[in-house]
């Protein structure tokens, strides 16, 4: 019997019908395709997931097929990537819900893969349903919870600064964002603590804006009409500020 691949493309099968349902990538050879056999593989709301409980509430496993055996880890994330475009361009009824290529922590892929995984990504979009199923799935999860993000180093940053240089945002971007943000009150009522409002300050201090920047924001309230509520605010803080300066005149004269 010849020995199995450490690398390996898999499929999962359902033994109900004899139809592919999963592809999936090992760098252990059979261990990974091996391990959707465990009870955690049935805990969750993916496809997948679903599935293979399923299965199991109807007291059957799937079939594991090898379908590519490969000579690293590189070879597999692509021929996965591969496989998974074909058996769906071929309309089968596939519960993976990315179009392949992840895995290797740390690992940086070569131009050649990445023109691969690129070639087999592009143009495709994710139907409702799975854009559904990864919300719900998502919903709920707190990321980094309690923790606070490492600072980025001054080279990140310049990377990002540099990455971000001259690039604007499109038109249908932009009213996505801006449709995003409407009637969003997330923030209704909020207020910073003290510390963070003398974080902000000091941050802010000798700061100022470059004329373009003035420019810029003038034109962009140039023709909006004020609420009366924002009138009041501006009315009233005028008399204070008036209220203020005659208290201090008179405070100038009486010690004068």
């Amino acid at each position: 019997m010849n020995e199995i691949s450490q690398f390996l493309c898999y499929g999962l099968i359902d033994p109900r019908d004899n139809e592919l349902r999963y592809v999936g990538k090992s760098a252990a050879g059979l261990k990974r395709p091996e391990e959707h056999l465990s009870p955690g593989a049935r805990k969750g709301n993916r496809p997948i997931n679903i599935w293979l409980q399923n299965l199991w509430n109807n007291k059957q496993i799937p079939i594991i097929l090898i379908l590519k055996e490969c000579s690293s880890e590189i070879e597999a994330l692509a021929q996965e990537v591969v496989l998974i475009a074909l058996f769906k361009q071929a309309e089968f009824n596939l519960t993976n819900v990315t179009s392949g290529g992840q895995g290797i922590k740390g690992h940086h892929h070569s131009k050649e893969t990445c023109a691969v995984i690129s070639a087999a990504k592009k143009g495709k979009k994710r139907s409702p349903e799975v854009c559904a199923i990864l919300s719900a799935a998502h919903m709920g999860i707190k990321y980094n919870k309690g923790k606070k993000r490492k600072p980025f180093t001054l080279e990140h940053r310049a990377n990002i600064s540099a990455a971000k240089k001259g690039k604007k945002l499109s038109p249908e971007a932009c009213a996505n964002m801006s449709a995003g943000q409407k009637g969003n009150k997330n923030h209704l009522g909020y207020h910073h603590s003290e510390a963070t409002r003398s974080a902000i300050s000091a941050a802010k201090k000798g700061k100022k804006l470059s004329p373009e920047a003035c420019a810029n924001m003038s034109a962009g309230q140039k023709g909006k009409p004020k609420s009366p509520k924002h009138i009041a605010a501006i009315i009233a803080a005028k008399k204070l500020y008036w209220k203020n300066k005659h208290t201090e005149n008179q405070n100038v004269l009486i010690n004068s």
